[in-house]
Order: C-alpha cells, then structure tokens, then sequence
C-alpha cells in the first residue's frame, strides 16, 4: 500500500477531512511540518531518502512500497 493511500484510508476514517491526529504522528517520526504530510498525502511532494525511510520505519511498510515514485532509491 502507497503512502497516498494509506492517507486516504485515514481520511475516511476521520469523516473525510483530514486525519489530523495521524498526520501528527507521521510528522513527527519524519521530523517534518503536518502541511509537508499531507502534501505527500496528496501526492503533491516527495519526501527525501531519510524521511522516507523514517515514515517507513514508523508505519512499519517498506519505503519503496510507500514512495514508489523515488525508483526505488530508499
């Protein structure tokens, strides 16, 4: 599962807004801004190497499944 669709999954979970508290979380592990999460969320960014391994580690998913779109550089 990408980290675009984990996002979305959090966000039905949260009504359909923002999963703020989940965001917290992954901002924090990644040592990143709550916006720069949801950018990702959105597909609108790419986290660096070290904070996609980081969210990796957190969420407990390979980065490379996360961020596929990095090539696979993690």
């Amino acid at each position: 599962m990408t980290f675009k669709e984990i996002y979305e999954k959090e966000k039905e979970k949260a009504g359909g807004s923002r999963p703020i508290e989940w965001m917290q979380g992954v901002a924090v592990a990644a040592i990143v801004s709550t916006e720069t999460v949801y950018h990702w969320g959105l597909g609108w960014r790419t986290p660096s190497k070290s904070a996609a391994c980081l969210v990796a580690k957190h969420l407990d998913v390979p980065a490379e499944q996360l961020f596929p779109k990095r090539g696979g550089e993690q």
